[in-house]
């Protein structure tokens, strides 16, 4: 008799389980239905975190892309380590004039991107400066790039506050 109370105990819960739940419908169209969904459909999950900042560009200089034939960007990225302390960046802008003047942007990362076109023969000789300083302890990271290529990088774990760091260069040399 022992042996059956554990047994009937199981049949009687899949009873009330079975009695409990109701009956199972089967789907209510065919495979064939092309009715548009229902207007009561459930809203997708909302995300639990921020997503990624993007990176925030700007132009060096008054050259455009549209302007040049055969178009190279200079690309000035500099990197930081949050997205709240200012970083002083000096580049290089290309002119329609020829003139090669060396800008001053103080902004906020955590990526900050300045994208140029040399459009004067006078920019293939100069260095292009790209420099950044970041004035509390923290890392910072800079690349210059043109075309694609990788003319220049440097970083540092700022031990010390107002550290430079240096991507200055020219493809070309």
């Amino acid at each position: 008799m022992l042996k059956r109370i554990p047994l009937v105990a199981a049949l009687g819960a899949v009873l009330l389980l079975t009695t409990a739940c109701g009956p199972v419908a089967g789907p209510t169209s065919s495979p064939t239905d092309t009715s548009s969904p229902s207007a009561s459909a459930s809203p997708s999950a909302t995300p639990t975190s921020n997503p990624p900042t993007s990176p925030t560009t700007h132009a060096a200089g008054d050259c455009t892309e549209a302007e040049m034939q055969d178009a190279q960007p200079t690309v000035y990225t500099v990197y930081t380590g949050d997205s709240t302390n200012p970083v002083t960046i000096r580049y290089t802008a290309f002119n329609h004039d020829g003139s090669l003047p060396v800008e001053t942007l103080t902004t906020v990362g955590p990526v900050i991107n300045i994208v140029g076109y040399a459009c004067t023969a006078a920019a293939g000789s100069a260095v292009w400066t790209l420099t950044a300083t970041h004035t509390i302890v923290g890392s910072i990271g800079c690349v210059l790039d043109f075309g694609g290529l990788l003319v220049n990088t440097d970083s540092n774990g700022q031990e010390d506050p107002n550290v430079t760091i240096d991507c200055s260069g020219n493809p070309g040399q």
